[in-house]
Order: structure tokens, then C-alpha cells, then sequence
């Protein structure tokens, strides 16, 4: 729980409550931070490209705390990717507080994660996060219900969207990044 602390910006209680999402026995060690490693894919990838599962916890411009775990390790090429079913999504019911982290799992047979040289990182149906997501506002969500459940309490991407990231907008929930941190499991 540490590392998530560490390796992010958050509380006690919300490191804890992310980490009761995790496989059992999980191990957690620091990976990535954007603020000191760089808001790139390149500086991304020299860190955790290629080595196995990761959490990664985004908070946003409106203060969104929000993320995604995978074990399939990352990569800068090769767009969709499907795994074993162990990926997810999650975010905070109430967007930043400590209490009540939301999963969301993907559904049988649909991609986990996409893998491009242009993101941070990206769960193929919802959180998608560009480079230098600090500076822009690019990075976006896009649930369909395609490859992911709709996020607890929704039915329609606008919901689904304004849940997770706080963001009302009818199509893509576009916003910037105020931090970024991934920590090895």
C-alpha cells in the first residue's frame, strides 16, 4: 500500500481501498511517476514498458482520481490487447474522496488494453490517456460498453463518462492530467 502512496498522491484510505482491488498477496513496488519520469510514452516505456502487471492512478484537472490494473505488460505498438480477463478499471463513486472505489471489468473476449506510441496509457474501452497530458486536453474517456461494463449506476457513455472523470460532455470526456503514477504488481 505504500508504493501506491508513493508512487501517487493518495490518502491512506484511498490507497487502501485501491489496494483491497487487487489480485490477493499482491506485491506492490513504485514505478512510474509522471512528475519526475517524464510525461512521454518514451519515458514511460524505459521505466515499465514490457515488465508485467501494473496499477495506474490518474488524477485530473477537476481532481478526478480514477485508473486501470493489467497484467499484460505494456508496449508502445500493437493496439488492442487481450489478456486473460484480470484486467479492470476503476474510480471513486464520488470522484475523489477516500470511500466507495468503483471496479470495472471487462467484458468476456473484449480487449483490455490498447497499446500505441502516442499514450500513456490506455484500457481499450474508457480511460485513455495521451502524452503530455499535463499541457493538453486530449486524454479522454470513451465508454461504449463494447470491451468494458458500464461503470456501476450507467447505461450511456455521457453517464459513464461524468462518473468517472467528472467530466459532462455527450461523446468524449476530454481532460488534462494533474498526476499521474503507476506501481508495479
Amino acid at each position: 500500500m505504500e508504493a501506491l502512496k508513493t508512487a501517487a498522491f493518495l490518502s491512506e484510505g484511498q490507497a487502501k481501498e485501491i489496494a483491497g482491488l487487487l489480485p490477493e498477496g499482491a506485491k506492490l513496488s513504485k514505478a512510474y511517476v509522471a512528475k519526475e519520469d517524464g510525461w512521454t510514452n518514451a519515458a514511460f516505456q524505459g521505466i515499465v514498458g514490457g515488465k508485467g502487471s501494473t496499477i495506474t492512478i490518474i488524477r485530473n484537472h477537476v481532481g478526478y482520481i480514477f485508473g486501470g490494473y493489467t497484467d499484460i505488460p505494456w508496449t508502445s505498438t500493437g493496439g488492442s490487447k487481450f489478456g486473460s480477463g484480470n484486467s479492470f478499471q476503476f474510480f471513486f463513486s464520488n470522484g475523489t474522496a477516500g470511500t466507495g472505489v468503483v471496479k470495472v471489468l471487462p467484458k468476456p473476449g473484449g480487449g483490455e488494453v490498447h497499446h500505441r506510441s502516442d499514450l500513456i496509457t490506455s484500457f481499450n474501452d474508457g480511460i485513455w490517456v495521451y502524452e503530455n497530458c499535463n499541457a493538453n486536453y486530449v486524454s479522454n474517456s470513451d465508454f461504449s460498453g463494447r470491451d468494458y461494463e458500464w461503470p456501476l449506476g450507467t447505461s450511456n457513455r455521457r453517464d459513464a463518462c461524468l462518473a468517472v472523470t467528472g467530466i459532462d460532455n455527450p461523446s468524449w470526456s476530454t481532460y488534462s492530467c494533474l498526476e499521474i503514477g503507476r506501481a508495479h504488481v
